[in-house]
């Protein structure tokens, strides 16, 4: 006879994760702003702002990048957990949870980390860059999450999803802006981390 799943057991993760879901808006909502180089005023009443690309901007050569990076997180990644043999249905359904966190998480923890260095709250602009920087980091974690793939829990994987965007943009800004290290194609701060930081998880 099959045993019957408590009320924890069934609906615990939802419990935990739609209140996290809320304060993650509300933290994006004051950790972030439009970025000043893409907003400007179009009509006759000087509060009315709407984003519109400007010459100074390099929104039209970093979008292609952005879409790829997007597509490599979502469809590489989500194609790739679907050839599992017992995890198919668990692994694309994680993949979309983990694109979807960490892709908002990352903006509040640059926003962090920031603010730690400068002494004072500095918002993290909504840009290309910025949306780029956050689909690596999401990346990391989908790196990460192929370690330990089949052996974890919904819960541990919010954890780790909450956890290591935070210490990667911590290690970005001190491989970058500390050690000004140049690191082409995020091969330290986006494979390598990821892959070492699943492994050690995975242990």
């Amino acid at each position: 006879m099959a045993r019957t799943r408590t009320f924890l057991e069934a609906y615990g993760l939802s419990i935990y994760t739609y209140p996290l879901t809320i304060l993650l808006i509300i933290l994006f909502g004051v950790c972030t702003e439009y970025d000043p180089i893409l907003v400007k005023g179009v009509a006759s009443d000087a509060e009315v702002r709407i984003p519109v690309p400007t010459s100074n901007s390099n929104s039209i050569t970093t979008y292609p990048m952005y879409m790829d990076a997007a597509a490599m997180c979502v469809m590489g990644f989500g194609f790739l957990y679907c050839f599992s043999k017992y995890y198919v249905w668990s692994g694309v359904g994680f993949n979309f949870f983990i694109c979807g966190f960490c892709f908002l998480w990352t903006a509040i923890c640059t926003c962090f980390i920031n603010s730690m260095w400068e002494g004072e709250l500095v918002k993290t602009p909504i840009e290309m860059t910025t949306m780029m920087s956050s689909n690596l980091v999401t990346a990391a974690v989908l790196i990460s999450f192929g370690a330990f793939y089949g052996f974890i829990t919904p819960a541990q994987l919010v954890v780790i999803c909450v956890l290591e965007p935070f210490f990667m943009k911590l290690n970005e800004h001190l491989v970058f802006h500390e050690f000004h290290v140049q690191d082409a194609g995020g091969s330290l701060v986006t494979h390598a981390f990821g892959a070492y930081f699943g492994l050690n998880r995975s242990s």
